[in-house]
């Protein structure tokens, strides 16, 4: 039995269908982390190398708008595709995320064969297009699909149980990916990142389609596959998760906060490896670019790892709703936070004078060990909220988060990346200020949620709170006896 569980949790966690419920997000999240570390720490030189017409600004200006490109898809794309996940069931969608991401590293790929500036930013269009779909397909798919599976076959055991985990997952699959791709890269075999990646998505496509049983939504009339049965069903889950956000209005600073938390993650990860080509220098860099990725991976599963261990010995506990969500509510902003001074301090002296390496791999370090913390109570959070009266519009109410990452990123990733790649560090106050103004917005209305509505209860997720009056009345009407 695992430290802090009770028997029944114990008992249904040995459960066969719960055990490959775990075997499956330890395969999918690996390979999402492997997958996300072919690309991460190489893309951006690799962009800067290909889309160079005699002087870097060019490059920049072209990866920048690419940058922008995608990050508009993906807001655009975060809700309908959550949408459409709780339409055609989570299952479906999470396949196409993995269609969709062999589309983007062949395009990757075929980047390294381009003879022309043009044909070069049009695979890189097409790339683009690729990462924005893949990204926006899985994100909330999955999430929402192990939730309510976890649910049905295990209801005695919380959703932090396995969401503390997919972090821990992720990083592992990562850490092999970035030290596969940096190596490679510094070999000039980028072509052979790419293409690894697109066989190791085209796999993962066969997996999920006979590892994912159910889809977490069900089809409750013949033709509901139909265009037109999709794009009403569409506009009813987007209404009823603008329901849950006015039901709920601390979800809104929740969201916020994880999406500034991504903005920032993703502009240091993006820019961090342009930065030490740029000081450091091409024909020396090698060692410090696998050190630092590696290193600031390590962290990202050793913070996963921790935050995890630390919830399965609460899960155990008799400690009530208000309890619970007081802890969590410390570590979602306390990390957060620490997150934004990190780097705040990073750009500070970068702004006075150059920092030294340590810190800047301190605060590249800092960023990626809290990821697990804030990505797992954000889902936490997110996952509470959605009471079962509307478990059908879970993945498009979580998909607002990476909505509002997007949004940010298309709004400030140009002021945020810098004018040069020898002084990027001074622009990522911004994301940095962003997040703890946001953080401490959160902290202040999840304190007064506490006060006003959470019940002090045993129950492992919040208690589901009476429906509306206009649909309490609608019910009434099809229930009346004829």
């Amino acid at each position: 039995m695992e430290s802090g569980l009770s028997s029944q949790q114990s008992d249904q966690l040995n459960l066969p269908t719960v055990r490959e419920l775990r075997r499956v997000t330890t395969v999918v999240y690996t390979a999402i982390g492997a997958m996300n570390g072919l690309f991460l720490y190489v893309w951006g030189p690799y962009f800067m190398a290909h889309f160079s017409v005699g002087d870097a600004s060019a490059a920049i200006t072209i990866t920048m708008i690419l940058f922008a490109m995608r990050q508009a898809l993906v807001a655009l794309l975060e809700v309908p595709a959550g949408a459409l996940a709780d339409t055609i069931g989570r299952g479906h969608v999470v396949i196409l995320a993995m269609v969709s991401r062999s589309v983007f590293f062949l395009s990757l790929a075929a980047i390294s064969f381009c003879t022309q500036l043009y044909s070069a930013v049009c695979w890189g269009v097409l790339a683009s297009i690729g990462y924005a779909v893949a990204y926006t397909f899985f994100n909330g798919a999955y999430s929402a699909w192990c939730a309510d599976r976890l649910r049905t076959i295990a209801p005695a055991v919380p959703y932090a149980w396995i969401s503390t985990r997919y972090t821990i997952y992720e990083s592992i699959g990562e850490v092999i990916g970035a030290v596969l791709s940096i190596t490679l890269y510094v070999l000039h075999f980028p072509f052979l990142i790419f293409f690894g990646g697109a066989v190791l998505a085209y796999g993962m496509m066969g997996y999920c389609f006979n590892r994912m049983p159910g889809s977490g939504t069900k089809a409750r009339e013949r033709g509901a596959l139909r265009l037109a049965a999709i794009m009403r069903t569409l506009g009813d889950r987007v209404a009823d998760s603008i329901l849950v956000c006015r039901r709920h209005p601390v979800l809104l600073w929740v969201t916020l906060v994880f999406g500034a938390y991504g903005f920032l993650m993703s502009l240091v990860v993006h820019l961090w490896p342009v930065y030490l080509h740029a000081i450091i220098g091409a024909d020396q860099l090698g060692v410090e670019w696998i050190s630092i990725a590696v290193i600031g991976l390590v962290l990202q599963g050793v913070g996963g790892w921790w935050f995890s261990r630390a919830n399965d010995r609460r899960m155990g506990r008799a400690v009530d709703n208000r309890a619970r969500f007081i802890y969590y509510r410390r570590v979602y902003v306390s990390t957060s936070i620490l997150c934004a001074v990190s780097i705040g301090t990073l750009s500070t002296w970068q702004f006075f004078g150059n920092p030294p390496l340590w810190l800047f791999a301190g605060a590249v370090g800092v960023t990626l060990f809290v990821s697990g913390w804030i990505w797992s109570c954000y889902d936490i959070f997110t996952n509470s909220f959605v009471s079962s009266d509307f478990s059908h519009a879970r993945a498009t109410v979580l998909s607002a988060g990476s909505m509002t990452r997007s949004v940010l990123t298309l709004i400030l990733a140009v002021p945020a990346g810098g004018l040069s790649a020898e002084h990027s560090p001074i622009g990522w106050m911004i994301p940095a200020l962003v997040l703890l103004v946001a953080a401490t917005g959160a902290h202040v209305m999840l304190r007064r949620d506490e006060r006003t509505r959470l019940a002090t209860t045993l129950d492992q997720e919040l208690p589901s709170e009476p429906l509306p009056a206009p649909l309490v009345e609608e019910e009434a009407v099809e229930n009346a006896p004829e």
